[in-house]
């Protein structure tokens, strides 16, 4: 909830978009430092399960229901690829849900692979899967 805190001063970019002046979808994207282990592997990193070999990551892709199907999703995660090349990112980590299908089905046709899975670490303890994208 607090962009500034956890993205803008951690170097990370956050975009919305609107639709007639209403938020309609977010992304966030997140430089960190590489991941050890073989890229696409999955690894325990400070009790934290994470995609081995990976130096970026999208989070908070969102799109509401109204909006779908207009090709929104996909704009923004272009964002975040074209962002993640600009920097020279090469591998990047995607944990999603496991509920949002059509999120999956998304960062398939952009090139990334189901490689794990985890209970995600927020209060609701999502299960979710991983997915590995090799940024070229």
């Amino acid at each position: 909830y607090d962009l500034e805190k956890y993205y803008f001063a951690q170097g990370s970019k956050f975009w919305v978009a609107e639709v007639d002046g209403t938020v309609v979808g977010t992304v966030a994207f997140e430089d960190h430092p590489l991941i050890a282990g073989e890229p696409g592997s999955v690894a325990e990193i400070d009790g934290q399960t994470r995609i081995g070999g990976t130096d970026c990551e999208v989070n908070r892709l969102y799109v509401h229901p109204d909006a779908r199907r207009i090709g929104l999703g996909k704009k923004l995660l272009e964002q975040c690829l074209d962002e993640a090349r600009f920097r020279g990112r090469k591998n990047m980590e995607i944990w999603s849900d496991k509920r949002l299908d059509k999120a999956h089905r998304l960062y398939e046709r952009f090139g990334a692979k189901l490689v794990g899975e985890r209970i995600c670490h927020d209060p609701d303890q999502s299960p979710e899967w991983g997915f590995y994208l090799a940024l070229r």
